[in-house]
């Protein structure tokens, strides 16, 4: 048993392993006062950490040492504490500022409005878009900006941009495309007269990225090699002139807007042995 032991610890030796922790954020009054505002303002914690350097766990310690964040209580609410979240929030608090200021969770103010019946309002901030609000919104997606660009533009959800552009009556992108469907439609007809993703990108100030996708989402079959077929003329043709005008490929490629690898390889399979790049001096 003895010697088995020693093995095992000769072929398996402890290795010790260093654990580095991460750097401590001092709390500097200057940081604390940092912090303080940050949560005035309406910032998450998880914000506030990553602006101080420190974890959220972190901050909500800090700021219930400052005096800032009540600590959370089974606490019974009485009436008249109820009453005066559903008068606060009628009166246009938001639902986190009158729980901030009561020490308690969004969903007490909630329940408190019910019970003596405030109507809450949607959420997204309870916000009023105008009739100018609807316009910017429609001119920044029809001009390419996506939903959730606009969304945070505006403050509000994805959801609640749509709503606005379908009642303007926008057609709405595909998920991720930047196109609508009668752009769509006029790109998988310019790919299938032969144009190639990097003329068609190029065209409507785009990367080719951009137009597979698009054209994938079409249904349309990606050609092969990503570029334009050429026919059987064509491939006659780029023989004639590697071997009767002595063309180079990469010469064939600038002709015919390719490049030399495409010409080696239909130069290969109509059986045209390639010259040799250098003349033996034997």
């Amino acid at each position: 048993m003895a010697s088995s032991e020693v093995n095992k610890k000769e072929i398996f030796p402890k290795t010790s392993v260093v654990r580095r922790r991460k750097p401590r954020c001092t709390m500097t009054p200057e940081v604390c006062r940092r912090m303080t505002e940050m949560h005035a303002e309406g910032r998450s914690h998880v914000e506030i950490a990553k602006e101080i350097g420190c974890d959220r766990v972190t901050v909500g310690r800090m700021l219930k040492k400052l005096g800032v964040l009540k600590p959370r209580t089974n606490h019974i609410w009485t009436d008249d504490e109820r009453r005066g979240m559903a008068d606060l929030y009628a009166a246009g608090r938001t639902q986190i500022e009158i729980a901030r200021q009561f020490g308690c969770r969004e969903i007490t103010v909630r329940e408190s409005c019910r019970q003596f019946g405030v109507k809450l309002r949607p959420r997204g901030n309870g916000r009023e878009f105008t009739s100018e609000d609807h316009q910017c919104i429609a001119e920044m997606y029809e001009s390419g900006t996506a939903l959730l660009v606009v969304a945070e533009e505006f403050h509000c959800s994805k959801k609640t941009i749509e709503k606005i552009l379908r009642s303007q009556g926008v057609e709405l992108r595909h998920d991720g495309c930047r196109f609508v469907s009668s752009e769509c439609n006029e790109i998988a007809a310019m790919y299938e007269k032969g144009l190639s993703q990097d003329k068609i990108a190029k065209k409507l100030g785009t990367d080719e990225k951009t137009i597979a996708r698009t054209l994938r989402r079409s249904g349309v079959p990606i050609r092969s090699d990503g570029k334009r077929h050429f026919t059987e003329e064509e491939q006659k043709e780029m023989a004639r002139l590697y071997q009767e005008e002595e063309y180079t490929q990469s010469g064939i490629g600038a002709v015919f807007s390719c490049s030399q690898t495409a010409v080696y390889f239909i130069l290969k399979k109509l059986g045209v042995k390639a010259r040799p790049r250098w003349k033996p001096s034997f």
